[in-house]
């Protein structure tokens, strides 16, 4: 993805295959304010990146199974803090 300025995110939709090879989406949602708090802690020039692991286990209708860090050149920060919520679920094949 092309390095852009962004406003922090609310909300965070994925999609994958689990490890049936079936299509799931997750929708995660942020608090504002904590997730602004977490972005105010790294300085305004540094490049961030959003790593995401998934667990290729995660059931339908989990709420857990995703992890969200941002990556800066000198730390790496956990959002987990800032996650209010995260369903997974399937969906049909194409869109």
């Amino acid at each position: 993805m092309p390095i852009k300025e962004r406003a922090v995110p609310r909300k965070i939709n994925i999609v994958w295959h689990d490890i049936n090879d079936r299509r799931m989406e997750s929708d995660i949602f942020f608090d504002e304010k904590k997730s602004k708090a977490i972005f105010e802690t790294i300085k305004a020039e540094e490049k961030i990146k959003f790593i995401i692991e998934i667990d290729r286990n995660t059931k339908p209708r989990e709420t857990k199974g995703i992890s969200i860090k941002l990556k800066t050149a000198t730390a790496e920060i956990d959002m987990k803090d800032a996650i209010v919520s995260q369903e997974s679920f399937t969906k049909p094949t194409p869109y």
